[in-house]
């Protein structure tokens, strides 16, 4: 089942967030499916240290073209929308 988000200017269909049964100290771990690939789910993790806050995911995408230039892919950010508090 996938979330729907209204803003002012447009709906966004976000998929289903499977956070992990368990999670380590200081890292949080979700399981967002892919979209080109049923049946494939990434492991995105929230990494919450002294002295380092942030996101990584398993996709090809992240590893080959976000992670080196510091940016987060579309599982990232579907991660950060289903784990922030809701409004």
């Amino acid at each position: 089942m996938a979330t729907t988000i209204v803003n002012h200017s447009s709906t966004t269909v976000v998929p289903t967030v499977r956070p992990a049964e368990h999670h380590s100290s200081g890292i949080r771990t979700y399981y967002v499916p892919s979209d080109s690939h049923p049946g494939t789910e990434y492991a995105v993790q929230h990494i919450r240290k002294p002295g380092m806050n942030r996101w990584q995911c398993s996709c090809p995408h992240f590893y080959f073209r976000c992670a080196a230039k510091r940016r987060h892919c579309k599982h990232i950010r579907v991660a950060r929308l289903a784990a922030s508090p809701a409004a």
